[in-house]
């Protein structure tokens, strides 16, 4: 068998006894660039709540509450449009079908900036903060602005329930193994981990 064919077929052999490399878990909610400082946040502000959006839906989910603790609420009849953003690159809140307000990026009073759930007539207006009320679901304008707040979370992984979903991947190390090559005359050992690298050159990119 040709040399290189032969390192193929053993690396292609090696993935299917090993598997592929571990990749980390899937996070459950949403994460939001900002465009400008490029941070990413997955946390989102109100004046009463700190929600996620969780990606399979676009339910905003609350992870904390200022003074209380009602994790895993879920806002009822609440959806963030992930897949479209207004003209000031917001994306649009809805509630029973009716238009509450964008969640968009703002400096807090410290100049860091945060993910915001609120209303802004224009993009020259201010974000006013919603204050949703959890006894009954209503969602309020509120007359704050993120300028009023500090210490504005944005890291989901410091609030979620699950600490799993933030874990990294393992890190497997490879075994030693002894590969008698045929017509060869000797042995050769080498770690996995080049077979590793044969097959991750075939595999084919994909986005994640």
């Amino acid at each position: 068998m040709n040399t290189r064919v032969r390192a193929v077929v053993w690396g292609i052999l090696l993935t299917s006894m090993w598997g592929a490399p571990a990749l980390g878990q899937e996070r459950p909610w949403e994460e939001f660039q900002d465009q400008i400082s490029g941070e990413l946040c997955g946390i989102i502000n109100t004046v009463d709540l700190e929600l996620v959006a969780l990606r399979s839906s676009g339910q905003l989910m609350a992870v904390g509450e200022f003074g209380n603790d009602i994790q895993d609420f879920i806002l009822p009849g609440v959806i963030v449009d992930l897949n479209s953003t207004d003209q000031a690159g917001g994306f649009p809140v809805f509630a029973d079908g009716e238009f509450a307000g964008i969640i968009a990026f703002e400096e807090d009073g410290e100049g860091v900036p945060g993910l915001w759930w609120g209303f802004a007539d224009s993009p020259e207006d201010p974000l006013l903060i919603v204050s949703y009320d959890v006894a009954t679901d209503l969602i309020n304008r509120s007359t704050d602005t993120p300028a009023n707040f500090a210490g504005t979370p944005c890291d989901a992984c410091l609030l979620w329930d699950d600490p799993n979903a933030c874990a990294p991947p393992p890190v497997i190390t490879p075994p030693q193994i002894t590969i008698n090559f045929c017509g060869a005359g000797g042995t050769a050992t080498m770690a996995l981990t080049f077979s590793g690298l044969l097959a991750t050159s075939l595999a084919r990119r994909r986005r994640t």
